[in-house]
């Protein structure tokens, strides 16, 4: 797969999207013209495309998500009680399509941190390790109390991983599942998130996997 750097996955995932929305038989054509003859941007985005399987899923899903969902899954927790680059992995905190989350400690600063594991099919692809490098560096960018801080990011022998701030608190899945919130309650979770997705869009960061389940809520902000 040809290097563009990071610089062009904005441009990669526009394309991306935007052929999704022709048909197989138009396809071709509108990534011939929108690509211009650059061999390397139109391999990237047909690596994506090739994995797009399911129709009623294009607009909901993302091609490499598709892809994990149709694989055998991993033994969740496989990494527990492993050292990796100075990490002692502690605990499965979550797991999704694209890799799981770990409790680990930070050996060497004496901390714990959350660390974020790609998962072993997506490892093997260098455009989707860059992507999850790009992910770490887009994260480190950013400034704010409602953004997760990036400790680092690398790689251990088959493993891809970012370490960041552990947050501690339920999800904001959890939350609206179990309680009844309040207006108020409503509005300032309501103007924490939009005031974080502002100071990204500030860095022309977009987020695109923002739902209830990747928003954390901590004890002092529900």
């Amino acid at each position: 797969m040809a290097d563009l750097g990071s610089n062009r996955w904005p441009e990669i995932e526009r394309l991306y999207y935007a052929a999704r929305e022709h048909d197989a038989a138009a396809r071709a054509a509108f990534l011939a013209e929108a690509c211009a003859g650059d061999e390397a941007l139109l391999a990237e985005v047909e690596s994506l495309l090739k994995f797009d399987t399911a129709a009623a899923a294009f607009l909901t899903r993302p091609a490499l998500e598709q892809a994990a969902r149709a694989l055998p899954a991993p033994s969740a927790g496989a990494l527990t009680g492993r050292q990796i680059h100075g990490y002692d992995v502690r605990a499965l905190l979550g797991a999704g399509g694209m890799g799981e989350v770990y409790l680990a400690r930070d050996l060497r600063l004496g901390r714990d941190v959350a660390l974020k594991i790609l998962a072993r099919f997506a490892a093997g692809s260098p455009s989707a390790v860059r992507r999850f490098e790009d992910e770490a560096r887009s994260a480190s960018v950013l400034n704010h109390p409602n953004i997760v801080t990036i400790y680092g990011v690398g790689e251990d022998g088959d493993v891809s991983y970012i370490a960041m701030e552990r947050v501690i608190g339920r999800t904001l899945r959890e939350i609206i599942t179990s309680a009844d919130l309040a207006i108020p309650a409503v509005l300032d979770l309501a103007i924490q998130l939009a005031d974080a997705l502002a100071v990204a869009h500030e860095k022309g960061i977009v987020h695109r996997d923002l739902k209830p389940a990747n928003i954390k809520i901590t004890p002092m902000a529900a």
